[in-house]
């Protein structure tokens, strides 16, 4: 049970590092749309994400917008991996 908790952990820790990542690094602007990713293990999640920052808001406010949630989600999976800790 531990090894299985200390596993999840891991990918855990690793998807809330990643969320931190997409939230403060620097943004290009490309042709095809707004934000680029190139990793394939989150892209669904933050394109849905920018998609969304980018037909409800102004350009100016999209990013804004994105950091934010990408920054909360961060803090999320972080929370949701204490509480399992706690709780088992």
């Amino acid at each position: 049970m531990k090894l299985l908790m200390i596993i999840l952990t891991v990918l855990l820790v690793v998807m809330a590092l990643f969320s931190f990542y997409v939230a403060f690094k620097k943004h290009k602007v490309t042709k095809e749309g707004y934000l680029s990713f190139k990793s394939s293990f989150m892209e669904l999640l933050y394109s849905t994400i920018q998609l969304t920052s980018e037909k409800f808001m102004s350009k100016r406010h999209a990013t804004a917008f994105f950091k934010i949630i990408a920054f909360s989600y961060g803090v999320f999976i972080l929370a949701i991996n204490a509480l399992l800790w706690l709780v088992v």
